[in-house]
C-alpha cells in the first residue's frame, strides 16, 4: 500500500475511533437513539476501508477479517443496545482497537517506482537501478517505455517510434496506454531523456516532458543516457560542450540527478550556480539535487561476458579466418557530433577508414556500429550529407566484408571486440574503464 493510501485510511480510523467514543457517551447518558444514528456511519466507513484493503492488498489480506469483526459487532450493538445489560460498547471498542493495531503494524508502506525510457538502446543507463528496485520488496516497479518522434525540419513531430518490444526479455514491460500517471501518481519516476522540446532531431511525446512528469510525482530522477570524459577546465571547447548537457530541462526540473562521479557533480554544480546565482539557498538545493553515485552504464560494462552473447552465423563468417581461427575484432564507432562538427571532412574520413579496414579484412574484422540517430540527425540538420552517408552504408552492407551492427545492444559489440577505433564518445569511455585498447580517430589524418 502506498503512503498516501495508508494515511487516508488512518484518517478514517481516527474518525471512527472518535465516533465510538461519542457512541459510548450517548449510551452512558441514555441517548440510545443518538448512539444508534452514528453506528451505521461507522459501518460504512469500515466497509470503505475493507474495499481499499481488498484493492491494494488482495482479498486474502488477513487484516480484513478484523474489520469485518468490528462491522459485525457494530451491527450487534445497533440491534441490542438498550435491550440488554451486556457491555456491548466495551466489546465494540475492543474489536476496533484490535483492527486498528493490526492495520498500523501489519500493513507495510510500499513505493511505486516507474522507469520511463524511450530508446531501448539506452536502457543500460537505467538497468542497474531497476535491478536494485525490483529486489526491494517494499517497491512496486514498472518499466513503461514511452513513444518518441523524429522531428521535421520545421520542428513539428514526424514519424513515431515505440521500442517496447526491443527491451531485454527479462524486463517486464507495461505499455504506456496501460499506465495512467494521473491515476497512479508514482512515488518515483526515472527518466534518461533530459531535452523535452529542445532537441532538434528527436523528442519524446510531449506528455512525457519533464515539465509534465513533475505534475504527477514528488521525486523525478534524471540519469544521463551517456557517460563522458571528466572535465578538463583548461579545455574551453570541452567546457562549452559539456555545459549544454547541464542546462537542460531534465536537469533543471528533476528532484535528483544521478551523475557518473563526484567530479562531474562539481562541474554541474558550477554551471548551475553560474546560471541560477551562487547563493547559500541555491547551493543547498543543488547539493541535494545532484548525486555523484556513478553511472549504470559502467555497472553494465563490468557485468558483460563474451560467452553470454550468441553470435550469428553471418557474423561468424566475417570473424573467422580461412584456417578457422578468429580474427581480431575492431569496434568502429561513429557519432553524431563528429558529422555535425566536420561535415564533408567526416564523410571523407569515413570512406578512408572503411577502405583501410577492407584492405586488411583477412586479418582484422571490422564491426561498424554507428550512432542509431545519425541518419535522422543528418536529415534534419545536414541534409546535404544524408544521401552520401546512406550510399556508404548501403555499399558496406552489400559488400559484406565487415559487420554492420544497428541492434539496440551496444554491449554485445563491446564484449566480442578486441579494440576500439573511432570517435570520442561514451563508448570510448567504457572501453577505458575495462582496459581494452583504444584509438580515437583524428579528422586531420587522411588515407588510412
Amino acid at each position: 500500500m502506498r503512503e498516501a493510501q495508508k494515511q487516508n485510511i488512518m484518517e478514517i480510523l481516527n474518525t471512527v475511533e472518535e465516533a465510538n467514543n461519542i457512541v459510548e457517551t450517548y449510551v452512558n447518558n441514555g441517548q440510545i437513539a443518538s448512539a444508534k444514528s452514528i453506528l451505521p456511519e461507522c459501518q460504512n466507513a469500515t466497509v470503505s476501508i475493507i474495499n481499499t484493503l481488498q484493492s491494494f492488498e488482495g482479498n486474502d489480506c488477513n487484516i480484513i477479517q478484523y474489520f469485518k469483526d468490528y462491522c459485525n459487532e457494530a451491527y450487534k450493538v445497533y440491534n441490542e443496545i438498550g435491550e440488554t445489560e451486556e457491555d456491548l460498547i466495551k466489546d465494540l471498542k475492543a474489536k476496533f482497537i484490535v483492527a486498528k493495531e493490526h492495520f498500523v503494524n501489519d500493513i507495510k508502506v510500499r513505493k511505486e517506482v516507474v522507469f520511463m525510457p524511450y530508446e531501448a538502446s539506452m536502457w543500460d543507463s537505467l538497468e542497474s537501478i531497476w535491478k536494485a528496485a525490483v529486489t526491494d520488496d517494499t517497491c512496486d516497479v514498472f518499466v513503461v517505455p514511452i513513444p518518441y518522434y523524429d522531428k521535421n525540419k520545421d520542428g513539428t513531430l514526424g514519424k513515431m517510434h515505440y521500442d517496447g518490444k526491443a527491451f531485454p526479455s527479462y524486463v517486464p514491460i507495461t505499455h504506456y496506454n496501460n499506465y495512467s500517471l494521473e491515476q497512479r501518481t508514482p512515488d518515483v519516476i526515472y527518466i534518461h531523456n533530459p531535452y523535452d522540446d529542445i532537441n532538434y532531431v528527436t523528442t519524446v511525446a510531449p506528455k512525457y516532458y519533464s515539465t509534465e512528469l513533475k505534475k504527477y510525482t514528488n521525486m523525478l530522477v534524471y540519469v544521463p543516457y551517456f557517460i563522458s570524459e571528466e572535465i578538463d577546465y583548461n579545455n574551453a571547447q570541452m567546457v562549452a560542450n559539456k555545459k549544454t548537457f547541464v542546462l537542460t530541462p531534465g536537469v533543471v526540473n528533476s528532484d535528483r540527478v544521478i551523475l557518473q562521479s563526484e567530479e562531474m557533480k562539481a562541474f554541474y554544480t558550477k554551471i548551475l550556480l553560474e546560471y541560477f546565482g551562487d547563493t547559500e539557498e541555491n547551493r543547498k538545493i543543488i547539493d541535494n539535487k545532484l548525486l555523484g553515485l556513478g553511472s549504470p552504464k559502467i555497472d553494465k560494462v563490468f557485468e558483460i561476458k563474451k560467452e553470454d552473447y550468441e553470435i550469428s552465423d553471418e557474423w561468424k563468417k566475417i570473424i573467422k579466418k580461412a584456417d578457422g581461427t578468429d580474427k581480431k575484432v575492431v569496434f568502429f564507432n561513429t557519432t553524431i557530433s563528429m558529422f555535425l562538427n566536420f561535415n564533408e571532412v567526416k564523410i571523407e574520413k569515413l570512406k578512408d577508414t572503411l577502405k583501410y579496414f577492407k584492405s586488411i579484412k583477412d586479418d582484422i574484422a571490422l564491426l561498424w556500429r554507428p550512432h542509431p540517430l545519425i541518419e535522422s540527425t543528418l536529415a534534419s540538420m545536414r541534409p546535404n550529407l544524408l544521401e552520401e552517408y546512406k550510399n556508404i552504408v548501403k555499399e558496406y552492407k552489400e559488400e559484406n566484408w565487415g559487420i554492420f551492427d544497428d541492434s539496440s545492444d551496444m554491449y554485445r559489440a563491446i564484449s566480442i571486440s578486441d579494440a576500439y577505433y573511432g570517435d570520442n564518445s561514451s563508448v570510448a569511455v567504457l572501453y577505458l574503464k575495462i582496459g581494452k585498447p583504444l584509438l580515437i580517430a583524428n579528422m586531420e589524418i587522411r588515407n588510412g
